[in-house]
């Protein structure tokens, strides 16, 4: 779609308009003309002296536009003169128009990898400076910790105090390797592999975890011979990570969970490989849903928020894509979008 350009007169009254605003506004030209500009974009500032302006623009089709746009006013017009002396002088004020939507997406992309960039280089700065000294608390506090072990009875407090040392520095060591991991991302090793043998995997881990809930109910819908092209290491951390996400939101005592699994083909007939992870918690809150891939954006109290900054990197590296609506059981359902390729990348 081309650039828009419409005139106005001095009541906001639309008296002309080309085939790109059209296009843009889904309307002919001919039902344009004789409209008040304000009831076709509402949200336009007649009184902006700025060469760049937006607004937003829902067509008929329900579709909403993001649009750029810009003023020029021409001031009085006569016309042409055929000795009509009934013609009266106008103002004419030219709009153009164009469709920016994708120029915006592209540029929040590129402060939002700014961003990461900056976060990421402080991330592996500070967790490298913490590794070591961590590492020798931890190590020294185990020692302790089974030299009291033969003494509870006699020390139970001074054990106790030493399991809490070694318990706190594990979680810490567990923070730093996502700081490194978000920091550092590894090379995507490509590779074709069975969906449901790596998702059962991932359930007999979560499952040996004392911390899960008999009470979970878990529907698989991925069948044995569906096959996904990609890292299987990573994409294992990004499928187990979700599962635990989901289950944390659930309604204790009543947890379920759902994983399924399916192709589509898009233009050009690609084929895409679409893996869901549905739960019945809480949701997610409309307003976060353009957050929570923001790394350090977290609800919970005890997450570092870099969990599912680092699958929407894993998945990005993968040339796909993460999403997050509402899901059928009534919570969350996360989408990992991944394309079937037939060959090695370069």
């Amino acid at each position: 779609i081309g650039t828009g350009i419409l005139t106005i007169n001095r009541e906001g009254i639309i008296t002309s308009a080309n085939n790109a605003t059209s296009d843009i506004t889904g309307q002919p030209p001919g039902e344009l003309i004789g409209k008040a500009l304000k009831t076709l974009f509402p949200g336009m500032d007649l009184t902006s002296s700025s060469p760049r302006n937006s607004c937003d623009y829902v067509r008929n089709d329900k579709q909403t536009l993001r649009l750029g746009y810009a003023l020029t006013e021409l001031g009085p017009s006569t016309g042409r003169d055929d000795g009509n002396e009934n013609l009266e002088e106008e103002d004419v004020t030219i709009i153009t128009l164009k469709d920016i939507g994708e120029i915006e997406r592209l540029e929040n992309q590129m402060r939002q990898a700014e961003k990461l960039a900056a976060i990421g280089m402080m991330s592996a700065s500070i967790a490298h400076d913490f590794r070591n000294p961590l590492a020798a608390i931890s190590g020294s506090a185990q020692v302790l910790a089974d030299e009291l072990s033969s003494a509870v009875s006699t020390q139970p407090q001074n054990y106790e105090l030493t399991k809490i040392i070694v318990r706190e520095s594990d979680r810490l060591a567990d923070t730093i390797s996502s700081f490194l991991k978000f920091a550092r991302p590894e090379n995507i090793k490509r590779d074709w592999f069975l969906l449901r043998t790596c998702v059962d995997d991932i359930l007999q881990v979560c499952k040996a975890d004392q911390k899960w809930p008999a009470t979970c109910s878990i529907v698989l819908q991925i069948d044995a011979n569906f096959r996904v092209w990609g890292d299987e290491k990573q994409l294992f951390g990004v499928i187990s990570q979700l599962v635990q996400n989901a289950l944390s939101f659930c309604p204790k005592g009543n947890e379920k969970l759902e994983l399924s699994s399916s192709t589509i083909r898009v233009a050009d007939n690609q084929e895409l490989c679409l893996i869901q992870i549905s739960d019945n918690g809480s949701g997610v809150d409309p307003n976060d849903i353009q957050k929570i891939f923001e790394p350090f954006y977290t609800s919970r109290s005890d997450g570092t928020g870099l969990g599912l900054a680092i699958a929407k990197q894993v998945i990005e590296g993968h040339n796909g894509s993460i999403a997050v609506e509402k899901s059928e059981l009534g919570g969350a359902c996360f989408t990992l979008i991944l394309p079937l390729e037939t060959e090695l990348d370069d």
